[in-house]
Protein backbone atom coordinates (compact mmCIF):
# COMPACT_ATOMS: atom_id res chain seq x y z
CA UNK A 1 0.00 0.00 0.00
CA UNK A 2 1.01 3.63 -0.95
CA UNK A 3 2.12 5.82 2.11
CA UNK A 4 -0.03 8.84 1.88
CA UNK A 5 2.24 11.03 3.70
CA UNK A 6 4.34 11.00 1.05
CA UNK A 7 1.92 11.54 -1.83
CA UNK A 8 0.51 14.64 0.95
CA UNK A 9 4.17 15.78 1.38
CA UNK A 10 4.47 16.00 -2.40
CA UNK A 11 1.43 17.79 -3.12
CA UNK A 12 2.46 21.40 -2.83
CA UNK A 13 5.59 20.56 -3.95
CA UNK A 14 4.61 19.30 -6.77
CA UNK A 15 2.11 22.71 -7.55
CA UNK A 16 4.73 25.16 -6.86
CA UNK A 17 7.11 23.41 -9.70
CA UNK A 18 4.30 23.47 -12.01
CA UNK A 19 3.37 26.88 -11.66
CA UNK A 20 7.11 27.88 -12.32
CA UNK A 21 6.98 25.59 -15.35
CA UNK A 22 3.39 26.93 -16.34
CA UNK A 23 5.04 30.28 -16.47
CA UNK A 24 8.23 28.84 -18.31
CA UNK A 25 6.07 27.26 -20.62
CA UNK A 26 4.12 30.74 -20.87
CA UNK A 27 6.93 32.37 -21.93
CA UNK A 28 8.34 30.09 -24.12
CA UNK A 29 4.65 30.20 -26.22
CA UNK A 30 4.72 33.78 -26.49
CA UNK A 31 8.25 33.69 -27.91
CA UNK A 32 6.91 31.30 -30.58
CA UNK A 33 4.01 33.71 -31.49
CA UNK A 34 6.47 36.76 -31.80
CA UNK A 35 8.81 34.20 -33.63
CA UNK A 36 5.78 33.42 -35.97
CA UNK A 37 4.65 36.77 -36.64
CA UNK A 38 7.77 38.04 -37.64
CA UNK A 39 8.56 35.33 -39.66
CA UNK A 40 5.03 35.85 -41.55
CA UNK A 41 6.37 39.58 -41.93
CA UNK A 42 9.85 38.74 -42.88
CA UNK A 43 8.26 36.06 -45.76
CA UNK A 44 5.63 38.84 -46.93
CA UNK A 45 7.64 41.15 -47.30
CA UNK A 46 10.88 39.14 -48.91
CA UNK A 47 8.16 38.10 -51.22
CA UNK A 48 6.74 41.56 -51.91
CA UNK A 49 10.27 42.83 -52.36
CA UNK A 50 11.25 40.37 -54.68
CA UNK A 51 8.82 40.14 -57.40
CA UNK A 52 7.65 43.35 -57.14
CA UNK A 53 10.42 45.85 -56.05
CA UNK A 54 13.20 43.42 -57.55
CA UNK A 55 14.92 43.15 -55.22
CA UNK A 56 15.28 41.71 -51.36
CA UNK A 57 17.27 41.24 -48.33
CA UNK A 58 19.78 39.21 -48.50
CA UNK A 59 19.62 38.44 -44.91
CA UNK A 60 16.11 37.17 -44.95
CA UNK A 61 16.43 33.65 -46.08
CA UNK A 62 18.69 32.55 -42.91
CA UNK A 63 16.75 34.32 -40.34
CA UNK A 64 13.33 32.42 -41.56
CA UNK A 65 15.35 29.49 -41.58
CA UNK A 66 16.64 30.13 -38.38
CA UNK A 67 13.49 31.66 -36.92
CA UNK A 68 11.45 28.29 -38.27
CA UNK A 69 13.94 26.36 -36.62
CA UNK A 70 13.16 27.98 -33.19
CA UNK A 71 9.35 27.96 -33.22
CA UNK A 72 9.68 24.21 -34.03
CA UNK A 73 11.63 23.16 -31.11
CA UNK A 74 9.89 25.63 -28.48
CA UNK A 75 6.70 24.47 -29.98
CA UNK A 76 7.73 21.14 -29.24
CA UNK A 77 8.66 21.80 -25.22
CA UNK A 78 5.55 23.18 -24.80
CA UNK A 79 4.06 20.56 -26.14
CA UNK A 80 4.75 18.39 -24.10
CA UNK A 81 4.46 20.55 -20.96
CA UNK A 82 0.61 20.84 -22.01
CA UNK A 83 -0.06 17.37 -23.53
CA UNK A 84 -0.66 18.75 -27.10
CA UNK A 85 1.08 16.59 -29.28
CA UNK A 86 -0.10 14.46 -31.54
CA UNK A 87 -1.34 11.14 -30.55
CA UNK A 88 -3.75 8.17 -30.69
CA UNK A 89 -6.08 8.57 -27.97
CA UNK A 90 -8.96 5.85 -29.57
CA UNK A 91 -5.86 3.01 -29.63
CA UNK A 92 -5.03 3.98 -26.01
CA UNK A 93 -9.09 4.36 -24.64
CA UNK A 94 -9.48 0.40 -25.77
CA UNK A 95 -7.24 -0.72 -22.57
CA UNK A 96 -8.51 -0.57 -19.02
CA UNK A 97 -7.42 2.62 -16.56
CA UNK A 98 -4.42 1.12 -14.96
CA UNK A 99 -2.88 0.07 -18.36
CA UNK A 100 -3.56 3.51 -20.07
CA UNK A 101 -1.97 4.92 -17.06
CA UNK A 102 1.48 2.83 -16.96
CA UNK A 103 1.11 3.64 -20.97
CA UNK A 104 1.03 7.28 -20.03
CA UNK A 105 3.87 6.96 -17.38
CA UNK A 106 6.28 4.65 -20.45
CA UNK A 107 5.50 7.56 -22.96
CA UNK A 108 6.76 10.07 -20.71
CA UNK A 109 10.06 8.07 -20.38
CA UNK A 110 10.51 7.56 -24.48
CA UNK A 111 9.97 11.14 -24.69
CA UNK A 112 12.40 12.32 -21.85
CA UNK A 113 15.11 9.26 -23.27
CA UNK A 114 14.98 11.06 -26.73
CA UNK A 115 14.80 14.31 -25.47
CA UNK A 116 17.84 13.57 -23.70
CA UNK A 117 19.89 12.14 -26.55
CA UNK A 118 18.67 15.09 -28.33
CA UNK A 119 19.85 17.05 -25.74
CA UNK A 120 23.69 15.45 -25.90
CA UNK A 121 24.03 15.39 -29.47
CA UNK A 122 22.05 19.06 -29.53
CA UNK A 123 25.42 20.57 -26.99
CA UNK A 124 27.70 18.43 -29.78
CA UNK A 125 26.37 20.50 -32.85
CA UNK A 126 26.52 23.81 -30.86
CA UNK A 127 30.19 23.07 -29.91
CA UNK A 128 31.20 22.05 -33.35
CA UNK A 129 29.35 24.74 -35.17
CA UNK A 130 30.24 27.65 -33.07
CA UNK A 131 33.24 28.79 -34.99
CA UNK A 132 31.57 28.74 -37.96
CA UNK A 133 29.45 31.92 -39.89
CA UNK A 134 26.37 32.41 -41.48
CA UNK A 135 27.42 34.12 -44.79
CA UNK A 136 24.56 36.99 -44.75
CA UNK A 137 23.85 37.24 -41.24
CA UNK A 138 27.98 36.89 -39.99
CA UNK A 139 26.02 35.32 -36.71
CA UNK A 140 27.92 31.94 -34.97
CA UNK A 141 26.23 28.87 -36.76
CA UNK A 142 26.46 27.59 -33.31
CA UNK A 143 23.96 29.96 -32.12
CA UNK A 144 21.22 29.16 -34.55
CA UNK A 145 21.64 25.63 -33.00
CA UNK A 146 21.37 26.54 -29.15
CA UNK A 147 17.89 26.06 -29.30
CA UNK A 148 18.19 22.51 -29.73
CA UNK A 149 19.94 21.94 -26.23
CA UNK A 150 17.83 24.86 -24.45
CA UNK A 151 14.06 22.96 -25.57
CA UNK A 152 15.42 19.86 -25.27
CA UNK A 153 16.27 20.07 -21.69
CA UNK A 154 12.89 21.59 -21.25
CA UNK A 155 11.65 18.66 -23.01
CA UNK A 156 13.32 16.37 -20.53
CA UNK A 157 12.52 18.09 -17.21
CA UNK A 158 8.82 18.49 -18.38
CA UNK A 159 9.11 15.09 -18.91
CA UNK A 160 9.99 13.85 -15.69
CA UNK A 161 7.67 16.19 -14.06
CA UNK A 162 4.83 14.27 -15.89
CA UNK A 163 6.20 11.50 -15.09
CA UNK A 164 6.21 12.13 -11.33
CA UNK A 165 3.19 13.75 -11.64
CA UNK A 166 1.46 10.63 -12.80
CA UNK A 167 2.89 8.22 -10.27
CA UNK A 168 1.25 10.31 -7.53
CA UNK A 169 -1.66 10.60 -9.35
CA UNK A 170 -1.48 6.69 -9.74
CA UNK A 171 -0.48 6.06 -6.11
CA UNK A 172 -3.42 8.79 -4.99
CA UNK A 173 -5.78 6.30 -7.02
CA UNK A 174 -4.62 3.49 -4.99
CA UNK A 175 -4.75 5.01 -1.45
CA UNK A 176 -8.85 5.50 -2.17
CA UNK A 177 -9.66 1.92 -2.87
Amino acid sequence: MANPQCSKNWGPILEKIKRIFNRIEEITTRITAFLIIMLTILVSWEVFARYVLNTGAFWAEEVSITAMMWIAFLGASGGIWTDSHICLKFVIEIFPDTMRKTINIINYIIVGSFSLLLFNFGITLVKKTISGKLSATNIPIGYTYLIIPISTAFMVIFSLLKIVQAIIKFKQRDEIK
